[in-house]
């Protein structure tokens, strides 16, 4: 989180990191709708107004 403070502008500095292992498709492709649902159950996601 230091690094991106000092190289990163306000806007672009995460809020919050999570580790762990990312859903993957048997060809190995991200599974990006489990990890919103995820995201969601955990309160993490907000939605943005752009």
């Amino acid at each position: 989180m230091k690094f991106c403070r000092e190289n990163m502008s306000g806007y672009w500095v995460p809020k919050s990191i999570m580790f762990g292992l990312l859903p993957k498709t048997a060809t190995g492709k991200v599974q990006k709708h489990l990890l919103r649902a995820k995201a969601k159950e955990m309160g993490l996601v907000k939605t943005s107004k752009l």
